[in-house]
């Protein structure tokens, strides 16, 4: 994108951020986080493109937070457990960034999201805990924006990968004689992990979308199209056990969804597989396998040398550059370090130490073993279908550390509070 066009764009975004706080009376909490989702596909837009930050959410969130938040009342229904964690987790990062060889520029950037993230996550739990309304509300937006990266694959198809907020194409988007879409991602395999994740989420039934109608399967089978032209293999990967665990688990209306979008797959992938890059990807699985398993040794080995607290959070780009030069891509003949050992889980682990690893992944875990217990008490089958979506994601992250992506962070923080909320509130679905 033109540098003129991305500053409007970003000039835009913060406008309607502006006329919303000034337009709004009241309480501002549940506009706000309607502003961010139906703006999701511009919040990582950076402000200041030539040092990558911050980002349109971190500078909202921060602003909203300091000027119009107002805490909400939510008495028999709270997040202390996970407060008492969060409080741990931070703990542990300090302690790592105490301990680091030096701070690097990124240190700041990561905590500034992390903080946005988990606050912004706390309006939506507390709002929809006063409101259980707002659960179907929020479950919309969240499809919403799934609508608008299946438009913006569209116009990418007509315009090319050219069309993108990045200012230069990712490494991963051309293979050969075959496109990698990643929508308004900058990396396809992130876009994947996205899709994987919303895959689930389309098949929630609120009021405005239930099974009962025939447009409810054309989402699903529609994220499933998208997926295959991302090329992203993990991301397949990750939906495929989600949906065994809904066919497992799940009621025939839901099984009747599945096999009528592989059905529907099966017949555009026969008709169309030679455009789809997940069916010509230049290397085979052994291949990327054999890529990735030595870059992940050197991240085990790193942190073998920092186990407890890591080599502080956001540095591994300024570590590798140091102890392991040989891990870097060109760009536009511009040798960059990696900022993650080809899977978000060793990121993690490198960066926040086995202390701050078992914490960060006890928020996302201990919901989860929740959501199946009260799963199996109630069969609600929207903690499944979440359950689902977070299983998938975190299928997809052992590839690639999509987390630096606000939009991955915010989606995935969502449906994590989402389903907390299912079984904290003690919501189930109506019986369909």
């Amino acid at each position: 994108m033109a540098p003129f066009l991305y500053k409007i764009l970003a000039g835009t975004v913060l406008m309607i951020f502006a006329f919303m706080l000034l337009w709004v009376k009241g309480n501002k909490n549940i506009p706000f986080i309607e502003y961010v989702l139906y703006t999701f596909p511009f919040i990582s837009i950076t402000l200041l493109p030539s040092i990558g930050y911050p980002t349109i959410f971190d500078i909202t969130t921060f602003t909203f937070l300091l000027f119009f938040y107002r805490p909400r009342s939510t008495t028999g229904v709270s997040l202390k457990k996970y407060g008492y964690l969060l409080i741990l987790f931070f703990i542990s990062l300090l302690f790592g960034g105490i301990g680091a060889e030096s701070i690097s520029y990124d240190t700041m950037p990561d905590l500034v999201q992390l903080i946005c993230v988990f606050s912004f996550v706390k309006i939506v739990f507390d709002e929809i805990v006063l409101d259980p309304l707002l659960f179907d509300r929020i479950v919309q937006l969240l499809n919403t924006a799934i609508f608008f990266s299946i438009f913006f694959l569209i116009c990418q198809f007509i315009f090319g990968p050219q069309f993108s907020f990045d200012k230069t194409t990712n490494v991963n988007i051309l293979q050969g004689n075959n496109i990698r879409f990643p929508s308004f991602f900058q990396d396809p395999q992130k876009y994947a992990q996205f899709l994987s994740a919303g895959f689930f989420v389309s098949l929630i039934q609120t009021k405005a979308r239930n099974t009962t109608k025939s447009t409810f399967y054309l989402l699903p089978i529609t994220i499933l199209t998208a997926l295959l032209f991302s090329g992203g293999r993990a991301g397949l990967l990750g939906l495929i056990l989600g949906v065994g665990l809904i066919v497992l688990l799940g009621n025939s209306r839901y099984r009747i969804a599945i096999v009528i979008a592989a059905i529907a797959i099966t017949l555009v992938s026969a008709q169309y597989a030679e455009q789809m890059s997940i069916f010509n990807r230049e290397s085979t699985v052994s291949d990327a396998y054999e890529f990735r398993f030595e870059i992940w040794k050197d991240a085990f080995e790193i942190f073998k040398s920092h186990p407890f607290f890591g080599i502080g959070i956001g540095n591994y780009a300024a570590y590798v550059s140091i102890h392991n030069p040989d891990q870097y891509w060109v760009a536009s003949n511009v040798y960059t370090a990696y900022d993650h050992p080809e899977s978000g889980y060793l990121k993690l682990l490198t960066e926040y130490g086995l202390i701050g690893f078992v914490l960060f992944f006890s928020m996302i875990l201990y919901p989860v073993i929740k959501g199946v217990q009260y799963y199996l008490k109630h069969k609600d089958y929207t903690s499944l279908l979440l359950i689902s979506a977070i299983l998938s994601w975190m299928v997809g992250f052992t590839t690639v550390y999509s987390l630096s992506d606000s939009r991955i962070a915010v989606y995935i923080a969502i449906i994590i509070t989402l389903l907390i909320i299912r079984y904290k509130a003690n919501l189930l679905n109506e019986p369909i």
